[in-house]
């Protein structure tokens, strides 16, 4: 090792000529593989605050009409069918209406915006963010009761946390007010308003009457098939139905295609990657050939001095292992770096992208790849100086 750390420093240029192609291969196979997960990663976060978790059904089914006592039999049913086998479920439904905020004993401004309704476990159905305060309180409390905004709502109507609102639905002569609770991202560019949807018809029973149809049934299964989610957005059109018209759950994403696509694409570009990985090999190859050449009588003179052939054989190949192990180690380094301190610092956390973790797959593919052209490229020319005929050369 010492030996190979001598050569290394007395040949600098070569040095950094041969490392150079492996350490821009083994950045690109990591940085291919990082890039992909972002890219893929902004289009389902966007699609995922809008329309709901990969993959999420959604239906509409005839309950009934919509009472306190019937959400409470709708929400036991969906606990039984839903939440106890692993999934999630999530009730909505928009209505117009418009908010102003309430400034010490009046109401400033209102304005128009859309109000959700919706049951506590929509924020794990979709991506949102909470920016600040909290989600819907667990368990849906009726009181104290308080609304969540999205970051839109927020900024119109200067509703933080601890401000109050008062809001009027469409169709409802009576403005109530509530507390803003938290602020969420929820990907929406027009100004929205959560609240619970037990809340409101424990305050205004009538609340959902004005909307023609019942809630909208968002269903959710971490890593399930779409048949599966169907299947049982079926059984549950069986068990809660009123009339029986049968369920027709939809995807609420449209990205199947285009993660396909993406997949595809990012194969073809980590192809290319690895044609780049082996170029370098063959460069490295191409230099030790070369430099073996330059260095004959350097090595024949270690041979007359006492070195072995086994010596000279470790010390071409020591050298060239520690070439490539130092530029794997030095590429590895500066992607760790790129995706644990500068992307986080580059996201907008609005935006609901998740950081992405390191590829360290990626990471270990390249380090071994590096060590293999370490291998390759430098054994042919370990064995070439093994085998120089010391005598003819000493005798030239």
């Amino acid at each position: 090792m010492r030996d190979a750390a001598l050569d290394l420093r007395a040949h600098k240029v070569r040095s950094v000529l041969a490392a150079l192609g492996l350490f821009i291969a083994i950045l690109s196979l990591v940085a291919v593989t990082t890039i992909g997960t972002v890219v893929r990663e902004v289009f389902v976060a966007q699609d995922e605050q809008m329309n709901g978790r990969l993959w999420t059904m959604a239906t509409t089914l005839d309950y009934g009409l919509i009472t306190e006592a019937r959400l409470t039999e709708v929400t036991k049913e969906l606990d039984r069918q839903v939440s106890a086998t692993g999934g999630h479920y999530a009730l909505q439904m928009e209505r117009p209406g418009e908010a102003a905020p309430i400034l010490g004993d009046f109401a400033g401004e209102s304005e128009s915006l859309r109000i959700v309704l919706a049951t506590v476990d929509l924020n794990l159905v979709r991506r949102m963010p909470v920016l600040g305060g909290t989600w819907l309180p667990a368990g849906e409390a009726v009181f104290p009761d308080g609304v969540v905004l999205n970051d839109v709502a927020s900024r119109q109507l200067g509703g933080s946390v601890g401000s109050r609102l008062r809001i009027r639905l469409s169709g409802n002569l009576l403005p109530y007010d509530r507390p803003v609770i938290g602020v969420v991202a929820d990907g929406r560019r027009e100004p929205r308003i959560y609240q619970s949807l037990r809340s409101a018809l424990h305050f205004n029973p009538s609340i959902t009457s004005h909307s023609g149809q019942g809630p909208e049934l968002l269903v959710h299964y971490p890593g399930a098939s779409q048949a599966m989610i169907r299947e049982k957005m079926r059984d549950i059109d069986d068990a809660l139905a009123a009339q029986d018209q049968g369920a027709d759950p939809q995807l609420t994403s449209s990205l199947a295609d285009f993660l396909i696509s993406l997949e595809r694409t990012q194969r073809l570009i980590s192809v290319v990657a690895a044609v780049t990985l082996f170029v370098a090999v063959v460069g490295l190859l191409n230099i030790g050939l070369a430099t073996l050449r330059e260095r004959t009588r350097e090595l024949s003179l270690r041979r007359a001095i006492g070195a072995t052939r086994k010596r000279v054989l470790g010390l071409v190949l020591t050298t060239t292992l520690t070439l490539s192990t130092l530029a794997a180690a030095l590429a590895i380094g500066i992607a760790y770096i790129g995706v644990t301190w500068y992307v986080p610092r580059v996201l907008d956390p609005a935006s609901a992208i998740d950081q992405p973790g390191f590829p360290w797959q990626a990471a270990v593919y390249g380090f071994i790849a590096a060590v293999a052209a370490g291998l390759s490229g430098g054994l042919v020319p370990a064995i070439a100086a093994a085998r120089v005929d010391m005598i003819r050369v000493l005798r030239e």
